[in-house]
């Protein structure tokens, strides 16, 4: 679907054709509908205004409606259009028959190395794409990417993305809690929309230690008797037992 069309307007509310309803969550349901004019199905997402108040739910909802206004990506979940009445929100979506790439994952106990790596560059390019207009998503998990026809993913549920406007530190910690990455900074710094500098490079190790005597390697020190001391009591120079090369290096 083409954004100019939906610049357009031309999906209007009472072209649509409701069908069974396809997902229900906490505060929304998603029904399959029919697009008269054109035969094309799409879903259908309906938020309850009073629950989405009463579960806080409101700056969740205008993100998503916001994020989503502006991506067009083929591995992005696409918004056709967006409605609203007395009772409720709309959200008209292109329809994902493939359903939940969690629920494969289960089927199969674990992918190939191969079908990983494929699901893995699908995902690294949506978000490049979102990373390209500062936008964070901070909610992957396998729940949230669904397969369409072809076997490609979509990257659904942009509740929790956020727009990381220049000099904007985003801390609030948020996402799936058994999801959610162990690699918090225990500062709770945050992120911008500025990647952080890589960390100096470490610094270089120490030259070996000098013999003390004669400035040789610490290999010459490994067996100090061999070398020349001299008594701290009477003054006078002794000579310990020697023997190899290693008399060699103590009596040049």
């Amino acid at each position: 679907m083409e954004r100019n069309e939906v610049e357009r307007g031309i999906f209007h509310f009472a072209d649509l054709e409701l069908r069974q309803t396809i997902g229900v969550g906490s505060f929304a349901q998603v029904r399959l509908v029919l697009h008269k004019p054109s035969q094309v199905p799409y879903a259908l997402k309906v938020m309850y205004k009073g629950q989405v108040i009463a579960q806080d739910q409101v700056a969740h909802v205008m993100s998503e409606r916001e994020v989503m206004s502006k991506c067009n990506h083929p591995f992005l979940l696409r918004m056709a259009a967006s409605y609203q009445d007395a009772d409720a929100l709309y959200m008209l979506i292109e329809l994902v028959p493939g359903g939940e790439l969690f629920s494969l994952l289960r089927q199969q106990s674990y992918f190939q190395e191969p079908v990983a790596a494929f699901y893995a560059a699908i995902v690294i390019a949506a978000f490049e794409y979102l990373h390209d207009r500062q936008i964070v998503y901070r909610d992957l998990k396998p729940e949230n990417l669904l397969l369409d026809a072809q076997g490609y993913i979509k990257v659904v549920d942009f509740g929790f993305a956020k727009e990381a406007r220049h000099q904007c530190t985003l801390r609030r910690a948020c996402a799936t809690p058994h999801q959610a990455t162990t690699r918090v900074h225990p500062r709770r710094r945050g992120h911008t929309a500025t990647a952080p500098p890589p960390p100096p490079p470490p610094p270089p190790p120490p030259p070996p230690r000098a013999c003390r005597l004669l400035g040789r390697p610490t290999r010459c020190a490994a067996r100090p008797s061999i070398w020349r001391r001299r008594s701290s009591s009477t003054g006078a120079t002794t000579r310990q037992p020697t023997g190899g090369r290693w008399a060699s290096c103590a009596t040049r």
